[in-house]
């Protein structure tokens, strides 16, 4: 469970800050939670376009060879890799 859904979690069974608006408004707040996750999917994308060039810059061959000694460039382009991984798995299936 993430803070983003935490309270929208607890508001149908009556508990959490946002129980009594779901008892007045439930579809108030499905459409807020969907803005919100909606939100978050974007701020992968704009991430995904930032992070690429620079995990693709970390592939390349060149960029390899000659760090290929360094073990501090090789930990931090693994770092890079699993980030854009992680925001890539986070793409929308529609």
């Amino acid at each position: 469970m993430s803070e983003l859904t935490e309270d929208y979690r607890q508001a149908p069974s009556g508990n959490g800050p946002l129980a009594s608006e779901w008892k007045d408004k439930p579809h108030r707040l499905v459409y807020d939670l969907c803005s919100k996750v909606e939100a978050s999917l974007a701020e992968n994308s704009r991430l995904r376009e930032v992070l690429k060039p620079f995990a693709d810059l970390a592939a390349h061959p060149t960029i390899v060879e000659h760090y290929q000694d360094d073990d501090e460039v090789k930990v931090k382009a693994k770092h890079l890799r699993r980030a854009l991984a992680a925001i890539e798995q986070m793409e929308p299936t529609e």
